[in-house]
């Protein structure tokens, strides 16, 4: 459950970041995306693979009930890494 959790926070920081990146003023490489887009996209691309690799690999037991505390204790957790990690983003940039 927690690399679930984690990869989920990656696809989301670094998403965020893709739309930072248009504000910004970097060198083109393809159209209008810079390099760190196309970063952001290859992890995008690699979380993805891997959260359908581990899916595969590593099955998590049948769960017939999903109680609505825990998807909002998780997207709870989800945010606020994603909060943490835009100020810590910034914090750094100064």
């Amino acid at each position: 459950m927690g690399n679930r959790i984690f990869l989920h926070y990656l696809i989301g920081f670094l998403a965020i970041r893709g739309v930072v990146e248009f504000s910004r003023i970097n060198p083109m490489v393809f159209g209008p995306f810079s390099v760190s887009h196309m970063m952001s996209l290859a992890g995008i691309v690699f979380a993805l693979y891997l959260m359908n690799y581990l899916k595969k690999n590593n099955p998590t037991r049948e769960v017939s009930h999903v109680e609505k505390r825990d998807i909002v204790n998780i997207s709870i957790v989800v945010t606020t890494l994603m909060v943490v990690s835009l100020v810590v983003y910034y914090f750094v940039q100064g």
